[in-house]
């Protein structure tokens, strides 16, 4: 779902990085740790992080993807 947003998939061993160049947004998955950390590369200390209601949906699928709700 996260290609069909316009994110490119970087896959690392432990962790799946989403990055949207269009955007500079990056959502950062980390597999055994079970977390999700989402960046803005031009985020300043009065700025904070928007996502849409597409992305929700592309990051929940990718949790259940990933078997998190079964454990």
């Amino acid at each position: 779902m996260f290609e069909q947003l316009g994110y490119k998939l970087i896959d690392k061993k432990d962790k799946l990085i989403y990055e949207n160049d269009y955007t500079e947004q990056k959502i950062t998955i980390y597999k055994n740790d079970k977390k999700i950390i989402f960046e803005l590369i031009w985020l300043n200390d009065n700025d904070y992080y928007v996502f849409t209601l597409k992305e929700l949906q592309a990051i929940n699928k990718q949790v259940e993807e990933l078997g998190w709700l079964d454990e």
